[in-house]
Parts: structure tokens; sequence; C-alpha cells
């Protein structure tokens, strides 16, 4: 195998795994956020004059599409753990072969 082949591979791990640790960051952020909106039964008063803009928006339906948001981020995060693993994983095997080689 090319050594700068395997170079290429271990640091591309290396950087999903960074995105990764930002992922994760971002989805707490977002959750801490989206706690903050579930608590309140009563829309804020930001939200009044979005409703103008929205026809037909209540505060439910805005709570229901950010649950989806973080779910849909939160998946893929996780796409993005599995394929730091994969690369890591391949990282390893192929550093294993350059070095018995």
């Amino acid at each position: 195998m090319d050594d700068t082949f395997t170079m290429r591979v271990r640091a591309a791990a290396a950087a999903t795994w960074w995105t990764v640790l930002v992922g994760v960051v971002f989805v707490l952020m977002i959750w801490v956020v989206y706690l903050a909106l579930i608590s309140n039964s009563n829309p804020p008063a930001w939200f009044v004059p979005l409703t103008g803009i929205g026809h037909g928006i209540s505060w439910p339906d805005l709570q229901h599409v950010s649950l989806w948001f973080v779910c849909c981020f939160k998946f893929f995060v996780y796409m993005l753990i599995f394929a730091a693993i994969w690369l890591t994983l391949w990282g390893r095997q192929l550093k294993k072969r350059t070095s018995a080689s």
C-alpha cells in the first residue's frame, strides 16, 4: 500500500472525529434551546409577529417542526460517527499492512 494514501485516510478519520465533536456540541446547544422552547406552553413575544408571515402556523406546529429538526440532525451526526469509526478502522488496517510490507 502507498504510505501517502494511508496518511490521507488517517487524516480524514481525524478530521471526521473533529467534525463529530463539533456536531455533538451543536446538537447539545440545539437541545438546550429546544427544551427552553418546549417548557413554555404559551408562545414567546417574538413568535407573535411570525404568525403574520406564515399563515396557519401555530405554537405546537413550531414545536413539532423543531423536534423533527433536532431528530434529523442527530441522525446525520450518528451517520457521521459511523463514517468516522469506519475510517479509523480502515486507517489502522492500512497502517498494519504498510508496516508489514
